[in-house]
């Protein structure tokens, strides 16, 4: 039986050193190649990241590292305390 779902938290955590979480065109590489290995070998991706501490009520302005990790998703949940 093959995998079907993929779970990677905290996203972040599994760019590579050599790279910069923080820059979005690595982000988007590395993102890239992630869909192109899940339509490849049929299965879904959900990545989990984190909101930094920074106030404000934005949750796009506390996407942890760069905002690629929000825009190049296909869908995006946020949970916050109410």
């Amino acid at each position: 039986m093959s995998a079907r779902l993929l779970l990677i938290d905290p996203v972040s955590a599994s760019i590579d050193l050599k790279l910069d979480a923080h820059k979005d065109q690595d982000v988007r590489v590395v993102l890239g190649q992630l869909a192109k290995l899940s339509e490849r070998e049929h299965f879904a991706s959900l990545l989990n990241g984190h909101l930094n501490k920074a106030p404000g009520a934005d949750p796009y302005l506390r996407v942890g590292g760069s905002a690629a990790f929000y825009n190049a998703a296909r869908s995006v949940l946020t949970l916050t305390e109410d």
